[in-house]
């Protein structure tokens, strides 16, 4: 009788062991890695490009960002204090650089020509837009936050103009990065109209 109770403790351990397992990764492996990318809006920012006549400046777009956002981590801002970076959730291209590409799409029809960095070869510019980002995260209040400086320069990257802005919006659903990558997009668009604005104003003090 003993030897019967003490199979049946032995098969007990065992089917834990394996129902363990079952829920856990096998050594070596990690959860999967998901990657997100910025894209233009399919919706334009503003239908005033349609109509305005483009200008016939060229402008170059180069966006940096500060320390906290190097990296390709999605991050979430649990506190004023306290940022998490997302192991599994990251972006596929250094976010510098889908935010310099989308900002000089959004450009592109009020212009001769907008490009980012790095550009092609043989590319002059009457006006260079140099882009900091500080800010550019979900946070667990279920808001998105993207804050930029910027300064429009000469061809000769002496500054004319200055701007700031910051931009948040709500409704996230903390944890839906797809749909953080999507906010970011539209967020990127509406940062590029205020970087347009102080565009048009170099125009008139140059």
């Amino acid at each position: 009788m003993k030897r019967l109770e003490l199979n049946i403790l032995r098969a007990g351990v065992l089917l834990l062991l394996v129902l363990t397992g079952c829920m856990s990764l096998p050594a070596g492996l990690s959860a999967p890695t998901h990657f997100y990318r910025l894209e233009v809006p399919s919706h334009p920012a503003s239908d005033s490009a349609a109509s305005a006549q483009p200008s016939v400046a060229r402008v170059l777009v180069k966006v940096q960002v500060t320390d906290s956002l190097l990296g390709r981590f999605m991050i979430v801002a649990r506190s004023d204090y306290e940022l998490h970076y997302q192991d599994t959730e990251r972006w596929a291209e250094p976010i510098s650089h889908g935010l310099s590409r989308l900002i000089a799409a959004e450009l592109s029809p009020y212009y001769a020509a907008a490009e980012s960095t790095p550009t092609s070869s043989g590319f002059s510019p009457d006006y260079r837009v140099e882009v900091t980002v500080d800010k550019l995260w979900g946070t667990a209040k279920g808001e998105v936050v993207l804050s930029a400086h910027w300064s429009v320069n000469d061809s000769r990257d002496n500054p004319i103009v200055f701007g700031r802005r910051e931009i948040t919006q709500k409704g996230w659903d903390t944890g839906d990065y797809k749909d953080l990558a999507v906010r970011i997009s539209r967020m990127s668009a509406d940062l590029s109209l205020a970087i347009n604005d102080s565009l048009a104003e170099a125009a008139q003090k140059k």
